[in-house]
């Protein structure tokens, strides 16, 4: 489920660095479905395949919280330094593609 932080929170969170490919990401957050993806969340399965993969990685690593770029570009995209900058880990997935082709390319 998205998660949108207020500005004193301070869990320890991941991110994610990775190459969208010559397409874009095909699931992203914008106005029209912020609402649901807050509420109701996104399955599993809508997420292209090298997030669907990060995402389970990081928990099983004891992160609660992952930042995907795609999913609060459009409000975050400016605050990008901060973000990487407030991070307890970043995982870097160098040698991908797209994010539709997975961490084991």
């Amino acid at each position: 489920m998205l998660f949108q932080p207020s500005s004193d929170h301070t869990a320890p969170y991941a991110t994610l660095s990775y190459c969208w490919g010559k397409n874009g990401v095909p699931l992203t957050t914008a106005t029209g479905n912020l609402a649901s993806h807050l509420t109701e969340g996104t399955p599993l399965s809508a997420f292209p395949e090298t997030l669907r993969e990060a995402i389970p990685f990081v928990g099983d690593l004891g992160f609660r919280y992952l930042w995907i770029d795609a999913l609060e570009w459009a409000h975050q995209a400016a605050e990008m330094t901060s973000i990487y900058e407030g991070c307890a880990l970043n995982i870097a997935i160098a040698d991908s593609p797209s994010c539709s082709a997975g961490t084991t390319t």
